[in-house]
């Protein structure tokens, strides 16, 4: 089984789905099956987006934010530093950056008269 094959039209891959239904016991067996955590779906989104969706949730249900989620995950993936956190934001930013200049040129522009 390839756990980086999208499991929907989105791009969402399973790594994906297990941090934003808090399965962090899963997320954990597909990292060491080979997840790619750098990985982005169609709109440019990685796990810190899922990741933030998981904690929008909790916050709704809850009143507080879940860090700890943040904690794990980041344990998981054995990222300690700051910049190791930086790079994965700038994977998903730098891929959404081009989706929208992509978009962009496809609209007509308009003129003013």
């Amino acid at each position: 089984m390839n756990p980086n094959i999208p499991v929907d039209k989105s791009g969402k891959t399973l790594l994906m789905s297990s941090v934003e239904s808090g399965r962090f016991d899963i997320f954990d067996i597909f990292i060491q099956f080979g997840a790619d955590p750098f990985a982005v779906d169609v709109n440019g989104h990685n796990i810190l987006y899922y990741l933030d969706k998981y904690n929008a949730k909790q916050k709704t249900k809850t009143g507080k934010n879940d860090i700890s989620a943040y904690k794990r995950v980041f344990g998981i993936l054995g990222i300690e530093e700051h910049k190791d956190i930086l790079k994965l934001k700038s994977t998903a930013e730098h891929r959404q950056d081009a989706t929208s200049r992509n978009l962009s040129k496809s609209k007509p522009k308009t003129q003013r008269i």
